[in-house]
């Protein structure tokens, strides 16, 4: 087994621990004590230095305090129980169909694609998390190497219109929508590894890499009810799996566009 960059892991990055004694951020500390508190091994003291790291680099960008929800799902293998654990809830998701996510160091791979046996991963995010995001002034966003149907999503009926909050492959084109009736067809990218997709002043914007690729109007809002899934549409109740990877992801108030740029490096780290 190797980790990222190629270099192989020292024996004590396959140990399992529970316990620290490291020094790390106060935001950081609390992700590791709540997994103690859980009674779920903790990353090496490699992997928590890079998430530190990562964890640093949100709160002193300022995008911590405008996150709802943060999942790493990237680390060594030997502690996949605390990649579902919810850096600013400190709350854990849920795999359903249980273990239809396959995971490695660079995160989880969803084995079915649009049926309601495949793996997905509810995020326990629904209408009363909604402290930050609140519909056009929100942001979505994940780090994949391949991403197809389902990525992640929710939709439900309001008022006679499809609400979405959803990012995926649809039909040989990228779809995120973050409202309602939202129909949008972007071109697919396969060496794109970052997605940001953004509600903020009225204007709906899409980051890819860093980059931003699209801007447009947008003004009609609905409310989810439903949880949230990764790897999945959580359509109505109705589970629609995916077959797509994700390394992370966060649900966050609407980002600006230097700020959709820090996180696309925050991403990445």
């Amino acid at each position: 087994m190797r980790r990222r960059g190629g270099s192989r892991l020292k024996s004590v990055d396959t140990a399992i621990f529970y316990t620290y004694s490291e020094s790390y951020s106060t935001e950081y500390e609390a992700v590791l004590d709540k997994a103690i508190v859980f009674g779920i091994p903790i990353p090496s003291p490699t992997e928590r230095t890079r998430q530190n790291n990562k964890m640093v680099n949100l709160v002193n960008s300022g995008i911590f305090a405008k996150l709802d929800a943060y999942f790493e799902f990237a680390g060594y293998v030997e502690a996949i129980a605390f990649r579902k654990l919810d850096w600013k809830r400190l709350i854990l998701g849920d795999e359903i169909n249980f273990p239809g996510i396959i995971w490695d160091n660079e995160g989880g791979t969803g084995n079915e694609v649009n049926t309601q046996t495949g793996g997905a991963f509810d995020l326990n995010y629904k209408s009363a998390d909604y402290v930050n995001f609140q519909g056009l002034n929100g942001s979505i966003g994940f780090k994949t190497n391949f991403f197809s149907f389902y990525t992640i999503g929710g939709r439900e009926s309001f008022n006679s219109n499809q609400v979405h909050i959803y990012a995926g492959n649809g039909g040989g084109a990228y779809n995120p929508r973050l409202l309602i009736n939202q129909s949008l067809n972007l071109p697919i990218t396969p060496a794109v590894k970052t997605y940001i997709s953004t509600n903020k002043d009225g204007k709906f914007r899409q980051f890819e890499d860093g980059l931003k690729i699209h801007e447009e109007n947008r003004t009609s809002v609905g409310i989810m009810t439903h949880n949230l899934y990764a790897w999945g549409l959580n359509n109505g109740g109705t589970l629609f799996s995916g077959n797509g990877q994700l390394s992370n992801l966060f649900i966050s108030q609407g980002l600006t566009d230097s700020e959709a740029v820090t996180m696309d490096g925050i991403l990445n780290l």
